[in-house]
């Protein structure tokens, strides 16, 4: 049986570095390939501390479970 995705997050891990960290949430997978190919080709900034990312490996994670998709979107400003 196949479980239903409800949401995609967008992760990565630096060069370097073991630790996966969460960088965006989107519900589309379209949407999530698209955002990972537009951080290839121009890199963007650590949401923390507004460092330039070294080298990142970019990871598209499917949200199987309803209680972490709405831990997810529960600071959501829209």
């Amino acid at each position: 049986m196949k479980k239903k995705v409800y949401s995609y997050k967008i992760c990565y891990k630096e060069k370097g570095s073991n630790e996966l960290k969460r960088y965006l949430v989107t519900n589309s997978l379209e949407g999530a390939k698209w955002d990972v190919n537009w951080f290839n080709t121009h890199p963007p900034n650590d949401r923390k501390d507004n460092h330039t990312l070294i080298n990142p490996t970019w990871y598209i994670i499917p949200v199987t479970k309803y209680r972490e998709h709405k831990m997810l979107w529960r600071g959501c400003p829209f």
